[in-house]
């Protein structure tokens, strides 16, 4: 029965009635096109049937003949999956091919992760305490008119930039 009464109201319930131990269940909407050959959903899934932990599982028709895949999971601990199957963050996104990640302002400025790890900025970097870390041999800066890439390396315990023309900055 819905709970209609008080600050918090849900007209809507929806509910499965399996109370089998030990037997994990979903619950949830289907939203079906073009007679059932495309499929959405939005469902609950039990994870842990001892203390009725549940994850909340977006499905889209992105499989053979329009089947629903899961596409996005917020975890019953609160964590964010987008197109993987667990979560090894607050915000984990798995993405074989193409732009994985991308924040972008109103300005054109933005932050993107590509899916081989390749990350792509166009704006300032600013830190205004602590260390800036880089971890890579070598560093490409560029601007509209140039490209300039940097080797990164140590001599002698001291951190040497050089530019690709091997002059010592």
């Amino acid at each position: 029965k819905a709970s209609t009464t008080g600050t918090d109201v849900y007209p809507l319930r929806v509910s499965n009635t399996n109370t089998a131990a030990g037997t994990q269940t979903s619950v949830g909407i289907e939203f079906q096109h073009n007679g059932g050959t495309g499929l959405a959903r939005i469902r609950s899934r039990e994870i842990d049937v001892q203390d009725n932990f549940a994850d909340l599982i977006f499905d889209v028709a992105g499989g053979t003949g329009g089947a629903p895949i899961e596409a996005m999971r917020i975890t019953s601990d609160g964590n964010l999956v987008i197109n993987n199957t667990g979560a090894s963050a607050r915000l984990d996104i798995r993405q074989d091919t193409g732009t994985a990640f991308r924040l972008e302002d109103g300005a054109g400025q933005y932050f993107s992760v590509a899916a081989g790890g390749d990350i792509t900025m166009r704006g300032d970097i600013t830190k205004s305490s602590g260390t800036l870390n880089i971890n890579a041999s070598s560093l490409a800066l560029n601007n509209a008119a140039e490209t300039k890439t940097y080797l990164l390396g140590t001599d002698g315990g001291s951190v040497q930039i050089r530019h690709n023309d091997s002059t010592k900055l």
